[in-house]
């Protein structure tokens, strides 16, 4: 089982309880991690998982706010690694160290009026990305 020592496993949900466990179960099948926390509105008591109290999430525009501005607080390893409930680890082997060299990598994010852009429900992020962004100032989030 591939372990990372330096990289935290994150789930943040308040509408799919349910399917955001079974994801974060799924993951750490496939993966040990240095810490693994569920950021959500419900307390859990689940073995291997830190449940976060975070208030409900009722848009995208929140759930994007919460991600740029309040998640570096919640984790202190050198990376986060985000998954979602529809988003999650199916095969480790398909690592590459080389992940770890960026600050930032997900999927791309196409939309049809062509502002491609990072999709970070499923993504690596480091802390020092995370804490620049959480402590700016100002920062636009794009909302369709």
């Amino acid at each position: 089982m591939k372990q990372f020592d330096n990289i935290t496993l994150c789930c943040v949900d308040t509408a799919f309880h349910g399917g955001s466990i079974a994801a974060l179960k799924k993951s750490m099948a496939q993966a040990t991690f240095a810490k693994v926390i569920f950021c959500t509105d419900r307390q859990f008591n689940i073995p291997g998982i830190d449940t976060v109290k975070i208030p409900p999430i009722h848009s995208k525009r929140e759930y994007s706010k919460f991600m740029i501005y309040e998640l570096w607080k919640h984790f202190d390893t050198d990376f986060v690694w985000v998954i979602q409930h529809d988003g999650f680890i199916l095969d480790i082997e398909q690592w590459d160290d080389e992940f770890l060299n960026y600050d930032g990598i997900g999927a791309s994010w196409l939309y049809q009026d062509g502002r491609n852009n990072f999709n970070g429900g499923f993504s690596i992020r480091s802390k020092k990305l995370q804490t620049i962004l959480g402590t700016a100032t100002t920062i636009q989030v794009y909302d369709p």
